[in-house]
């Protein structure tokens, strides 16, 4: 089995069978992919929230690149992502990251429908000047995370 290089530009449906397919492979259950992948769980976003030290954001529920969706996928993404966090943590969700900061101006509008305030694209994507929906961040990859 080959196994592709960037996950994130499969599709929801063919993303989860490449992994039932290395999951059988391999002889372990699909749920084993995930357990010791999972950074942090509810309780202790819940604890950091609590903190008074960090706010959350939405980085949309299964981190397609929206540009790559239907329009009713992106709605889904943008909106059962920010209901599912509100849920959890108790509170307002307002900024959402778009998944590898792919954003056009329907991504926009549904995520300004979606009840968000404000949208954040990467440094390579052209933004309008005060475009809330567009605004410029910069990407922290898994190398930088451990001051490297």
């Amino acid at each position: 089995m080959t196994i592709p290089n960037d996950l994130k530009t499969y599709n929801h449906k063919d993303r989860e069978g490449l992994i039932k397919e290395m999951a059988k492979q391999l002889r372990v259950s699909e749920g084993d992919f995930f357990k010791d992948n999972a950074v942090l769980n509810w309780s202790q976003l819940k604890s950091m929230r609590e903190s008074g030290l960090i706010s959350f954001g939405s980085h949309t529920k299964t981190h397609q690149i929206l540009t790559l969706l239907r329009k009713a996928q992106q709605k889904r993404e943008l909106s059962d992502s920010k209901r599912i966090i509100e849920k959890h943590l108790k509170e307002k969700i307002y900024f959402v990251a778009y998944p590898n900061g792919d954003n056009n101006r329907q991504i926009s509008k549904l995520a300004k429908e979606s009840g968000f305030m404000a949208g954040f694209i990467t440094d390579r994507f052209k933004s309008e000047e005060n475009d809330l929906f567009a605004l410029k961040r910069i990407p922290v990859v898994e190398k930088e995370s451990q001051g490297t």
